[in-house]
């Protein structure tokens, strides 16, 4: 089970993903990364959260989530 990393709604599999830096999520209540890429980390957060972000975070979809943590330090946001 995941905890929302906003609100803390538990499901099996988050739909959406927060990329956050690593200093700013660990200040969190419910921050458990589900993976972090240097001084990145990529946080499960729930739908209605992702549409109420209340969090500065870069959201991604689960599926595509790597991509947006290699790109969160980027200045090249082409990639």
């Amino acid at each position: 089970m995941e905890k929302c990393v906003q609100c803390g709604v538990s499901a099996d599999v988050q739909p959406v993903v927060a990329i956050m830096n690593v200093n700013d999520a660990s200040k969190l209540k419910n921050a458990v990364p589900i993976n972090v890429n240097g001084q990145w980390a990529a946080l499960p957060i729930c739908t209605k959260c992702h549409q109420e972000p209340k969090l500065k975070a870069h959201f991604h979809l689960r599926s595509n989530y790597k991509q947006g943590l290699v790109k969160a330090g980027s200045s090249n946001l082409g990639g």
